[in-house]
């Protein structure tokens, strides 16, 4: 039938390579129970007995495949990052107020982020940007 408690509990596959990152294995996790969810409210998973927990079995690892493809490009971590404590440095050429705010009156955004009109056209590059 479509109802959420007619399937049986289905062991859940590995989020793999993602477990070292416990928010992003949280959130597959809860994204995949979702979708399950959904699936069977829909009529998807309305298989009973041992033929619906293998069709589970299945969606759910096709769902976690797909999603380990999808999320981990977003959880690229830089051994050695780009940190911004240098700006505290006496060395650290920084600019005045004033000169923050005549970049502000002239150009229309601060000068170390790009304006929105080239964020729009060129988008953002979420490994390299460091806003």
């Amino acid at each position: 039938t479509g109802d959420a408690t007619s399937v049986p509990e289905v062991t859940k596959p590995s989020v793999g390579d993602t477990e070292s990152d416990p928010e992003v294995s949280a959130f597959m996790t809860s994204f995949v129970d979702l979708l399950v969810v959904k699936a069977r409210s829909a009529g998807h998973l309305s298989q009973p007995g041992e033929e619906g927990v293998e069709q589970e079995k299945r969606f759910r690892k096709s769902l976690v495949a797909t999603l380990q493809r999808v999320v981990k490009p977003f959880t690229v971590r830089e051994l050695n990052p780009k940190w911004a404590d240098h700006v505290f440095k006496d060395t650290y050429g920084r600019l005045s107020l004033s000169q923050v705010f005549e970049h502000i009156d002239k150009k229309g955004h601060l000068p170390w982020i790009r304006a929105e009109r080239e964020v729009q056209e060129s988008g953002v590059d979420l490994i390299g940007d460091h806003v």
